[in-house]
């Protein structure tokens, strides 16, 4: 998914069922557009097109089937005292409630950018170590590591920017590239496995450590198809990068899942893995069937048990969480590590809560 322009499906183990892929397809508002490299630009009253970075262009597009009436305001998040409180411990992961001014932090842990990539302040009231925006326009910070993308084949022939990851890699700009968003899913990357890795020695090229690219659906094929042609080839890829999101409304079988994608994964191809989103996404807002009715309680249950989950794993090298801020969509009311009005919500304090593992 990429969060600047909003979002497009949900998929899941169904009770006593074979996993049912589900999709669904962002809506542009009026006057946008997007180009093949998954960029979105304004279409000025001239007919011109405007390019707008990633981190600008949030609330370009509008939830597929929510009302206006179901959207974020200001508010609408329960307060949480902030301060020194008890530290409980989830399987070796510390959990406490961070101060106004301290968080704690994990060398796992980030944050998949949409409004804030360029305010390093707000990441690091997170805890995050390392963040991304699906674009190559950030630079790490001091204790913040930034990683860029090439997000979809028309970036990958881009000779220009192949040529900028490149220098950054021999300046220590950069040190590890993510690769084609979501190429199995029609309205992100949009691309075989075949397409991949056709362009796949372009990225190699750039001589930084490559991720593998994160499909949409982990079980629908296309991962196993992508490596199989990689290994066959003899073409590099030095860890794993996936997509989680379950039905946070049962925070246990959700924690399981996710258990299960991880182990799954390794036993298929013993690379570092790199969860590169996981979120609480209100999938009843697009009408999918949920365990319970979602509230702010059971998406902070989930985030701290799939936390502990990754941060327990030998296996997880990084997670990042979907997503910083929310802008309009109603779907990520429940996932917004900040709200509107640029505050921590209930999921930004409990994110900030999260360390790593005891030692």
């Amino acid at each position: 998914m990429r969060a600047r322009c909003g979002f497009r499906h949900m998929w899941g183990p169904l009770p006593g069922r074979q996993r049912a892929r589900r999709h669904r397809t962002p809506r542009l508002l009026a006057g946008w557009t997007q180009g093949e490299d998954g960029a979105y630009r304004k279409v000025s009253g001239s007919g011109h097109t405007e390019g707008i970075a990633c981190d600008d262009v949030l609330h370009a597009t509008e939830p597929w089937s929510p009302s206006a009436s179901h959207r974020l305001t200001a508010g609408g998040f329960p307060r949480l005292l902030l301060g020194l409180a008890l530290i409980t411990t989830l399987g070796g992961l510390t959990v406490g409630k961070a101060s106004a001014t301290t968080a704690a932090s994990s060398m796992k842990k980030g944050v998949a950018a949409a409004a804030y990539a360029g305010d390093t302040a707000k990441l690091k009231a997170l805890g995050s170590t390392w963040f991304y925006n699906w674009s190559d326009s950030r630079s790490s910070a001091p204790g913040l590591d930034y990683v860029p993308m090439v997000w979809g084949g028309g970036s990958a022939t881009d000779t220009s920017r192949l040529a900028a990851l490149k220098k950054g890699a021999q300046t220590g700009r950069f040190s590890a590239l993510l690769a084609f968003n979501e190429p199995d899913h029609p309205a992100q990357a949009n691309m075989t496995p075949s397409d991949a890795l056709t362009l796949w020695p372009k990225l190699e090229a750039t001589g930084l450590r490559l991720g593998s690219p994160a499909p949409a659906n982990y079980w629908d094929g296309w991962p196993d198809k992508f490596m199989s042609g990689a290994l066959e080839a003899g073409y590099r890829v030095d860890f794993v990068a996936l997509h989680f999101y379950p039905d946070f409304t049962d925070p246990t079988g959700a924690a399981q899942q996710l258990r299960r994608m991880i182990k799954d994964a390794w036993r298929k191809w013993h690379k570092p893995i790199w969860v590169t989103e996981v979120g609480a996404l209100d999938v009843s807002a697009w009408g999918l069937p949920v365990a319970n009715a979602p509230t702010n309680g059971l998406a902070d249950q989930f985030m701290r048990q799939a936390a502990a989950v990754l941060e327990a794993s030998p296996h997880v090298e990084r997670y990042a969480w979907f997503v910083d801020t929310a802008g309009q969509n109603a779907s990520f009311r429940f996932t917004a590590l900040y709200n509107s009005a640029g505050a921590l919500t209930s999921h930004g304090r409990t994110f900030a809560s999260i360390a790593g593992p005891v030692r």
